[in-house]
């Protein structure tokens, strides 16, 4: 009789525990409606609904941010332990600060930055209430697999604009086709790892339909970028996941590359490049990238070490980027590449800096990985996406965006390796 009242105390507590993490998981919750969903269901408005100076966004990024903050301070030792595992993202954080003051536009860095500072605190708060971060998880995992589910049904039901694109490229519920690339290429790296799930058979078989859902959306909306981002992820996935020794692994890698690349060479007249670029409606210049990258490197020159300051460059009319804005026909607040923004915002030392996060970042994902496979691969995966979507588009240290957010989070959450009490979930897959 004892042991039975002393089980239903434990489950009871266990309980009590899930839920104050998905409390502490509010502001996330929040920030992801308003950024995967909010476009055509809570704040109907023509044009960039996610506009920086907009009453709404400013209503909702400041509620999320302050009720993170309210949630971290209330646990004073958990966010001591989380600063001290999170120690290269806290250097990071403060470098963007101090360069806000060589920025020709101070005021304009600051805000910018305080957003990154934002999320962190989201971040944090999300992993500072509970011991598992598989409440995290499930959140991240709703919200992809909701956004994915309305943008391919919503978009056959309503084959129009907002949803679809005057050139036929398919946008689901983002404001463009580039955006709902990254959303899918997120929503494979968070439900991959699901597919391989052994003890619970309905999250296997959504995993299944929403990885399915998310690869028809990428074809549909004929994001490059996406593509690439997603075909390199789903490679370091069944590389890593496949069992055999390392070794074994670093060989095997290259070979579907390989193959690819010799298919391509003796049953096409391109070479692979152009045969991708060409199946993709793409030119060799990358939709006009190289130039840009031309002219931003020349940018990078004439302050390379401590860079203009944190988003110091993309001001719009009036700042450095003003030749962009007077010369393209196009709206330009970026310059598709992560890696030289950053250089070019917080010059070689930011980037090293920043550099030095994402090597962690993926260290600590391999250890999540071979202690607690489903979680730790999630995290793992989301970092991967965020590397190699930075090559042609830029999320690193922008304003607000599902990759930006996604990423911090799991950077914040890897410091749950550090920490042999913290449990991530299932230690099996």
């Amino acid at each position: 009789m004892l042991e039975a009242k002393s089980t239903k105390g434990m489950l009871t507590s266990e309980n009590i525990k899930a839920e104050t993490a998905y409390l502490y998981c509010l502001p996330l919750i929040i920030l992801l409606t308003y950024l995967m969903m909010g476009a055509h269901f809570f704040f109907t408005a023509e044009g960039d609904y996610h506009a920086e100076g907009a009453f709404k966004h400013q209503i909702v990024l400041s509620f999320s941010f302050l009720l993170a903050f309210i949630f971290v301070i209330k646990k004073p030792k958990q966010l001591l332990e989380l600063l001290r595992g999170n120690w290269l993202l806290i250097l990071v954080l403060l470098y963007a600060l101090i360069s806000c003051l060589w920025s020709p536009v101070p005021f304009i860095s600051f805000k910018r930055w305080f957003q990154f500072l934002g999320i962190s605190l989201v971040g944090l708060a999300a992993v500072s209430s509970s011991l598992s971060l598989k409440p995290l998880i499930s959140v991240l995992r709703f919200f992809t697999a909701i956004s994915m589910t309305l943008s391919f049904f919503l978009t056959l039901i309503h084959p129009s604009s907002p949803f679809i694109m005057m050139s036929g490229n398919w946008n689901g519920l983002f404001n463009h086709k580039n955006a709902l690339g990254a959303a899918c290429a997120l929503s494979l790296a968070v439900w991959l790892p699901a597919i391989l799930e052994r003890t619970n058979k309905m999250e296997r078989r959504v995993g299944f339909f929403v990885v399915t859902i998310s690869l028809m959306l990428l074809v549909l909306s004929r994001s490059a970028t996406a593509v690439g981002t997603s075909m390199f992820l789903s490679l370091v996935f069944f590389v890593i996941v496949l069992k055999v020794p390392i070794p074994l692994k670093v060989i095997l890698f290259p070979i579907p590359i390989l193959l690819v690349y010799s298919l391509i060479v003796n049953l096409t007249p391109y070479s692979p490049s152009e045969f991708i670029l060409i199946s993709f409606g793409r030119d060799t210049t990358f939709s006009g990238r190289t130039g840009l990258w031309e002219t931003m490197i020349d940018s990078v020159h004439e302050h390379p070490y401590f860079g203009v300051g944190y988003n110091g460059f993309w001001t719009g009319e009036f700042g450095f980027s003003s030749f962009f804005t007077h010369n393209l026909t196009w709206g330009m607040n970026q310059a598709h590449n992560g890696y030289l923004d950053v250089m070019n915002e917080l010059g070689l030392i930011g980037l090293v800096l920043f550099l030095a996060l994402l090597l962690q970042a993926l260290v600590r994902g391999v250890l999540a990985y071979k202690h607690h496979k489903e979680v730790g691969l999630v995290l793992l995966l989301i970092v991967v996406t965020a590397i190699l979507g930075n090559v042609m588009e830029t999320t690193f240290c922008r304003l607000i965006s599902p990759t930006w957010l996604v990423f911090l989070i799991a950077v914040v959450a890897m410091r749950s390796v550090a920490s042999p009490k913290v449990e991530m979930g299932n230690s099996t897959s």
